[in-house]
């Protein structure tokens, strides 16, 4: 199976790619798109369209470049950004509402990031704690004072995934209504037994609304430890036993992924479909790109290069690659972020 590489964008990022010439290449390589509430969608949702129309009406990006990318939607990690930008409370509806008017491919469903919120408490951040689901804020402030009290965290595991299945199957229905087919849940949990009933129930529900889906692996958006990853590949196993046990085929997506040096265990890179990841843009802004030197993989400053060579489809076109060199913040140059993705799914996908 090869690995697609979702880079982590603001929508207008791809009105920069269509105009410096880059997004059919994007496309090509990253296969897909992941977003959160941001300004350009409220516009394309306050007039009621389907973000690919709206983007092509506005912009003239031709709608049928933009059928060739898949979009996936994220809720955000807050309350306020979603009700800023929509205009709606942030609810299982409303969220289930937004998704179906845009017609994005995925739409995340509404679950507790536990893990991002426990780095959130371990990095004691609490402005953004502030912002936390209010479900689980109590705990999170108890937290603060103690992170590695278990008893908390199994507080804090147990409700994150009791109150995300709850949010799923309310959206489930509500996705019945809409005929909005595209929903993707979510496995989250601190501990196995509670990674276990999240993924139980979340594809005995699916199931009886469809046959094949995409189901995400929250990782938390963070560089992932050993146990982070024995956790992922716990849940890839359970994933594959309960897919069997309710008969469906269940892609596995990594959501919030951005250690690629992490992931070359042939045991998850062989089973996951697609993984988003932030690092690929943040470091295209930085004037970085991943190159691979005897087999591994190495970040490199572009105003540092003298040479280099490169077969992927922007180095490969001259003028997109002096956007690649150009270490100015120009937005024509994000198009490093492709042949960051193109590294990177290289890399990757030899392992598998």
């Amino acid at each position: 199976m090869t690995l697609h590489i979702y880079p982590v964008i603001e929508a207008k990022d791809l009105l920069y790619a269509f105009r410096y010439n880059w997004l059919s290449h994007l496309i090509k390589v990253s296969h897909g798109v992941l977003l959160r509430p941001e300004p350009l969608l409220g516009k394309a949702y306050k007039q009621q369209l389907p973000l690919k129309m709206y983007l092509s009406r506005e912009f003239g990006i031709p709608l049928k470049l933009l059928k060739q990318l898949k979009i996936m939607l994220d809720h955000g990690i807050n309350s306020p950004s979603f009700t800023k930008v929509f205009g709606l409370r942030k609810t299982s509806k409303n969220i289930v509402k937004v998704y179906s008017v845009l017609g994005v491919d995925f739409g995340i469903a509404y679950d507790i990031p536990v893990r991002l919120y426990l780095s959130l408490v371990k990095q004691k951040k609490k402005s953004l704690i502030k912002l936390a689901d209010p479900t689980v804020r109590r705990i999170l402030w108890k937290l603060v004072e103690n992170s590695d009290n278990e008893v908390y965290l199994r507080e804090l595991s147990h409700i994150a995934v009791d109150e995300g299945i709850k949010r799923l199957k309310e959206m489930i229905t509500i996705s019945q209504t809409l005929q909005y087919n595209n929903l993707v849940p979510v496995v989250q949990g601190l501990f196995k037994e509670d990674i276990e009933y999240s993924i139980q129930e979340s594809i005995r529900m699916m199931s009886e609304v469809s046959t094949e889906f995409l189901i995400a692996i929250g990782t938390g958006g963070r560089v992932l430890s050993r146990q982070d990853i024995e956790n992922i590949k716990f849940a890839i196993q359970a994933i594959e036993k309960y897919a069997g046990k309710y008969s469906v085929f269940a892609k596995i997506h990594l959501l919030g992924w951005s250690s690629p040096n992490n992931l070359r265990d042939l045991s998850i890179l062989k089973k996951v479909y697609s993984a988003d990841s932030l690092t690929v843009r943040r470091r295209a802004v930085e004037g970085k790109i991943y190159l691979l030197e005897n087999g591994q993989l190495r970040l490199v400053k572009v105003s540092e290069l003298k040479h280099y060579q490169c077969n992927c489809p922007v180095c490969s076109n001259p003028v997109l690659r002096r956007y690649v060199l150009d270490p100015s913040g120009a937005r024509r140059n994000d198009v490093r972020m492709v042949h960051s993705i193109y590294v990177l799914k290289y890399y990757l996908n030899r392992f598998t």
